[in-house]
């Protein structure tokens, strides 16, 4: 057989450059991919008021244009070279065009638009060909590589996500705080035109060395036998299981302190890590104690979710279990969140590396990862939303990583056994087969037994095995009925009616007194039921903030009142004869519900008008209400969208208020301190502001409530902190501006309750 001709040293040298130049564009494409991600996101949350699912939405638009990059990839890999430099350089040059991607205020949304088809469609238009090409770079590129170099590909994939990484992190950290959006964007397009640059040069470099490899690569095919319906299955199963956790956690975070790229990167950091780890070396990823691990992590944040229930059983005992309100805690629920979420990571992606194929298939193993990314997403982007009337890809997503664990860890125990079984059969095998001789030639000879050294026999070790077979499964079913008892605990919640939109999970709970409405697991009105339904409750009492201007400012005569933010209405209580009570609502349930399920609209004295849109765009839209009063109250969960505090939401309020108007601002948070943000923006616009606490907590519908009093009349804030001295505190004197286009959560963020 002829040796294969060594390489001379202008081609060894010509090589390694190839091998640096693919690196770097690769590198620099992931970095770019996920840089415009939450640039994109951040710049048009503040036009669909701030949902969880704008990022939701962003991720399924990016996800399955991912997939068409890696289709493209895996269909162009096929091609000549020429042809291929031809049509990727072609598609460059074109991608300029849209230079540069920060989107247009023209893409603002209409009041009542659909807000998903608006968003894929303005993505579509503002960076989907740029975007197409920066996903299609990796598995291309790579499919050049293993054409024209020897060794395996895989660990540009590592290389790819260690980029992707890098963005991400530095996106919060470095961009946001340093540049807005308009700069952000001018710098990534500059950035992209580094990386047009450098993948026009490696498929120039492929197209004059891309034969080299190919009698190979097709030879290697050839050997290769094709993927088993149960290969593809998991490749396509396990990235949809790990997108879908990565979409769920993400939402679950943000349900409960803010919708922000802060709060999107880190979940989506620990996502990619599981990549760069698993696809950088085997080593990484340990198969048992992973998926233990895994199973753990699933239990851990059911005790956390189930913290109230368990310290209440275990009371009732006489046991004192130190995890009371760890369900109201920051730091706990989202520990324990991104943990499952890493170790879930972890044991997909590993799982999918133990099945990886030869490099010839390389472009259809990433087209179908993709494919189940892109499947996941479609899940908790669309389906879910749709079909479904509560968070069920939490509770399923939840279910799904216990008995991966579970499964994968007894498949592992299953395989060590198997083979300590065998390997001890052989040892016996062959102490038998060296102590048969002896005893042939020393017939008087007989040799002292020694228990102790003596190996134990394949029926003991199979012994010891299903004792350990049945300890863990024991484990596992005490540890299924606890994941199953925070699954039925989330939906036995005494909810009598529950929807789902785009904008959340509402959810109606009766008690004796009365009704209340939840926005995920937050109240967000109450009511009394007969004589008392039109009394003001919980964060409107007349002892609140609000309630004390309005009880103020009506000595004066009818007032007409803004209110951003809908809940059941309950602002709706104070109106009189000759009162204008104008509710502005984005989530069109929230509407339904409160005059569907509760009186405080349909019973008003004065007139009642509500408004279907984002507060802030709708008063954009209308010419200036002259409002005595405008209340900021508009939740998601126990989130506040960022762009209704800004500057330029501030430009837009005063617009609408007279010289002698209230501008009441609803802060009560349990995870983002909001005083200085607002603190900062009456500091800007020439304002007084004063700080009332009301209620105590004791009951549903007493409670506690912080509201910040904003206006140019000095004398009725000094009338409300006379009528309630202890009750009143003055703004923070630190103070943090927001703008449309920069806002920091890390200057706010509670850690602790």
């Amino acid at each position: 057989m002829p040796s294969a001709p060594l390489n001379t040293p202008s081609e060894t040298s010509s090589s390694g450059a190839f091998r640096w130049l693919a690196a770097g564009t690769i590198l620099l494409s992931a970095f770019l991919l996920f840089q415009v991600q939450p640039l994109i996101s951040r710049s048009i949350l503040p036009w669909f008021g701030g949902s969880p699912a704008v990022w939701s939405t962003s991720m399924l638009f990016f996800q399955f244009l991912l997939l068409g990059g890696y289709a493209y990839a895996h269909g162009l890999a096929r091609l000549s070279p020429r042809t291929q430099f031809l049509l990727h350089a072609c598609l460059l040059a074109s991608a300029f065009v849209l230079l540069p991607i920060t989107p247009s205020e023209r893409w603002k949304p209409t009041i009542g638009g659909d807000p998903i088809g608006r968003i894929l469609l303005l993505l579509t238009a503002s960076v989907g060909l740029p975007y197409f090409l920066l996903s299609s770079t990796g598995p291309l590129v790579q499919s050049w590589y293993a054409r024209v170099t020897p060794g395996s590909p895989y660990r540009l994939y590592a290389l790819s996500n260690f980029g992707s990484l890098a963005a991400l992190i530095s996106y919060p950290l470095l961009v946001e705080p340093n540049w807005d959006t308009s700069q952000q964007g001018w710098i990534w397009s500059a950035g992209f035109v580094a990386f047009a640059l450098l993948c026009f040069e490696v498929s120039r470099q492929f197209r004059s060395r891309g034969g080299i490899a190919a009698a190979a690569e097709e030879q290697a095919a050839e050997v290769e036998t094709p993927s088993r319906a149960r290969r593809l299955i998991a490749w396509l199963l396990l990235p949809a299981l790990a997108s879908v956790m990565l979409l769920a956690v993400t939402a679950r975070i943000c349900q409960d302190v803010s919708v922000s790229p802060f709060m999107w990167v880190a979940p989506l950091s620990l996502y990619l890590l599981t990549f760069i780890l698993c696809f950088e070396h085997t080593n990484w990823y340990r198969r048992l104690p992973m998926a233990v691990a895994l199973a753990i992590a699933a239990l851990a944040v059911c005790v956390v979710m189930l913290a109230d229930e368990l310290q209440d059983t275990y009371a009732a005992l006489g046991i004192r279990l130190p995890i009371a309100n760890w369900d109201n805690n920051v730091l706990i629920e989202t520990s324990v969140a991104l943990a499952l979420l890493f170790c879930a990571c972890m044991v997909c992606h590993g799982e999918l590396v133990r099945q990886k194929p030869h490099a010839s298939r390389l472009t259809s193993f990433y087209l179908t990862i993709a494919a189940g990314g892109a499947l996941g997403g479609l899940t908790v982007g669309l389906l879910c939303p749709w079909l479904l009337n509560s968070y069920g890809e939490w509770n399923g997503g939840l279910v799904a990583c216990y008995l991966l664990g579970v499964v994968v860890a007894a498949r592992e125990w299953q395989r060590r056994a198997s083979e300590a079984t065998a390997a001890e059969a052989a040892k016996q095998t062959e102490t038998s087969s060296r102590t048969a001789p002896a005893k042939r030639g020393k017939h008087r000879e007989r040799p002292v037994p020694q228990r102790e050294s003596q190996p134990s026999s394949p029926g003991a070790a199979s012994r010891l095995s299903v004792f350990y077979a049945a300890a863990a499964l024991v484990a596992a079913l005490a540890g299924g009925m606890i994941v199953a008892w925070a699954q039925v605990n989330e939906h036995l919640d005494g909810s009598i009616a529950r929807a789902r939109s785009f904008y959340g999970v509402l959810s109606l709970r009766e008690d004796d007194e009365g009704m209340a409405l939840f926005n995920g697991r937050i109240i967000h009105g109450y009511q009394f039921k007969g004589d008392k339904a039109m009394t003001p409750t919980m964060y409107y009492s007349e002892e609140s903030g609000v309630g004390r201007v309005l009880r103020a400012l009506g000595e004066r005569g009818p007032l007409r009142v803004g209110v951003i933010g809908l809940g059941a209405g309950t602002m709706a209580a104070y109106g009189r004869p000759g009162d204008v009570y104008r509710f502005y609502e984005i989530n069109p349930l929230s509407v339904q519900f409160a005059r569907s399920h509760f009186t405080f609209l349909g019973d008003c004295l004065g007139e009642v008008e509500t408004v279907l849109g984002d507060g802030r765009i709708s008063l954009e839209h209308e010419p200036p209400g002259q409002f005595d009063v405008l209340a900021l109250d508009a939740f998601s969960g126990d989130s506040i969208p960022t762009h209704l505090l800004t500057n330029e939401a501030m430009e837009v309020y005063a617009r609408h208020l007279r010289d002698g108007s209230v501008l009441c601002v609803h802060v009560s948070n349990r995870h983002l301190n909001l005083r200085p943000v607002v603190a900062a923006l009456a500091k800007r616009h020439g304002l007084s502001g004063l700080e009332v606490h009301s209620g105590h907590g004791s009951a549903i519908h007493d409670a506690m409530a912080s509201w910040l009093l904003l206006t140019k009349d000095s004398r009725l804030l000094s009338r409300i902190r006379e009528s309630a001295p202890g009750e009143c505190s003055p703004l923070p004197l630190r103070t943090v501006l927001w703008t449309d286009r920069h806002s920091n959560l890390l200057q706010i963020l509670r850690v602790r309750d």
